[in-house]
């Protein structure tokens, strides 16, 4: 995670730009009955009934800090097509050092999908010019191109599409007027940011032998557990929330038996919402 966040705090550069790939499948569906027409005063009425068309999958590959993107409508998302998108990434910057790629960890998403589908040097060129980054495991949030496919979805994905023609029509539609408006994402989530909200992961991942205080908290709370703790009941204020539980939370070893009568159970107030980026046109 700190990772792609190290990449997301860099400015920009021209030699190196950072670019997010992602993927998105679309379910194509067609109208059973024909819609009612808009109105003066009345909506367009759909009924609820349609027929499914099958599936494609939407590529894309933005780069955030100048607001350009190539998006492409592709029937299946094989490590064929995955090559082939590579390919046309890597025609849009000829003359950078590196792409620097930021995408999640789907097995297509490697470059052995340039050598099973191009010939040996072909494929070593083709992965020369890039720098892959991964997002970690249920991380993808960190994927800046998550954010322009919501905004795709949005604008166009929330009906219904019949053919693959006519969502590849409608998509490029939308990526040339986003082009045009060089509609960019200013990633406001630093480490900084990670290592406050998400405290308690940094805390599994260290080593179980060290003293409290290695961790870098103080000995103000020897009910924190090393486990998730069962919990049957929730009880709910205005000011806070309180969590119950049947099972005994397992204590730090620096807690002695006569410390246990003068502590109080746990009490977590809710922090202010989680808050990643910022879109500007």
């Amino acid at each position: 995670m700190q990772d792609i966040l190290h990449l997301y705090s860099l400015p920009h550069d021209e030699k190196l730009p950072v670019v997010c790939f992602d993927e998105l499948p679309v379910q194509l569906s067609c109208e059973v009955v024909s819609p009612l027409p808009m109105k003066e005063g009345q909506p367009k009425r759909v009924d609820y009934e349609y027929e499914r068309d099958g599936t494609c999958s939407l590529l894309v590959a933005f780069e955030p800090l100048t607001g350009l993107r190539l998006v492409e409508t592709t029937r299946q998302r094989t490590k064929a097509d995955y090559c082939r998108f590579m390919q046309k990434v890597a025609e849009m910057f000829p003359q950078v050092e590196k792409i620097v790629l930021v995408q999640d960890n789907l097995n297509t998403h490697h470059a052995s999908s340039f050598y099973e589908n191009l010939l040996p040097a072909d494929a070593f060129t083709l992965a020369q010019r890039f720098e892959m980054h991964y997002t970690p495991k249920k991380g993808s949030w960190l994927n800046m191109a998550e954010l322009e496919l919501s905004a795709l979805s949005r604008m166009c994905l929330s009906r219904r599409i019949p053919s693959r023609e006519e969502l590849d029509r409608e998509i490029q539609s939308l990526v040339k007027e986003r082009n045009r408006l060089q509609v960019k994402v200013e990633w406001q989530f630093s480490i900084a940011n990670a290592r406050e909200k998400l405290s308690r992961h940094y805390e599994k991942v260290q080593s179980k032998d060290l003293p409290d205080k290695a961790l870098g908290s103080e000995l103000t709370s020897p009910w924190r557990t090393t486990a998730a703790i069962a919990v049957t009941s929730i009880h709910r204020n205005a000011q806070s929330i309180v969590l119950v539980s049947n099972v005994t939370p397992k204590l730090s070893p620096l807690v002695t038996p006569a410390l246990i009568p003068q502590m109080t159970p746990p009490t977590f107030v809710p922090s202010k919402p989680l808050r990643t980026a910022k879109i500007h046109a």
